[in-house]
């Protein structure tokens, strides 16, 4: 009796695996691609879902890029999981191409706030952001938690 089971479980088993499936892909960045190297802490923390450890962009003019994933190229809007934020901050948000050219640029004033939140960052072109480039133009000590496509190529 407890082969018969064993060997009904295990044809199940095979039978159903075909059937299963999983999502390809995240909405979040993956990876780090390039940064000033001066002004950035922890560039790792910006990486992945939000889960409140942040990176830190600490100088004015740092930059980084991260690279939002192969078939996880980003076709809508973009949100920014910041951790609190004590000085006003001007950012540019670079929306690049597969070959890093600039797709669409927004720049964004964040006020002072003392507990974590989310920018919404407008997106609207034919063409899907590979990679997103965050450089701080008026800021010191950002604290960046996450990027999340709205929507993206592999959803």
């Amino acid at each position: 009796m407890q082969r018969y089971f064993i060997f009904s479980l295990l044809f199940a088993t095979l039978i159903a695996a075909p059937c299963i499936t999983f999502a390809s892909g995240d909405p979040y960045a993956n990876e780090v691609v390039d940064e000033d190297g001066y002004g950035i802490a922890d560039p790792e923390a910006m990486l992945g879902e939000p889960d409140d450890e942040t990176g830190i962009m600490a100088a004015l003019n740092s930059y980084i890029v991260l690279d939002m994933g192969e078939d996880e190229e980003g076709t809508d809007n973009l949100l920014l999981h910041m951790g609190p934020l004590s000085l006003t901050g001007l950012l540019q948000i670079r929306f690049l191409g597969e070959d890093f050219s600039t797709i669409s640029t927004h720049n964004m004033t964040m006020e002072p706030l003392a507990t974590s939140a989310i920018y919404n960052i407008p997106f609207s072109n034919s063409e899907p952001y590979r990679y997103v480039q965050i450089i701080s133009l008026a800021s010191f000590g950002l604290f960046i938690d996450a990027l999340e496509a709205t929507d993206y190529v592999g959803a």
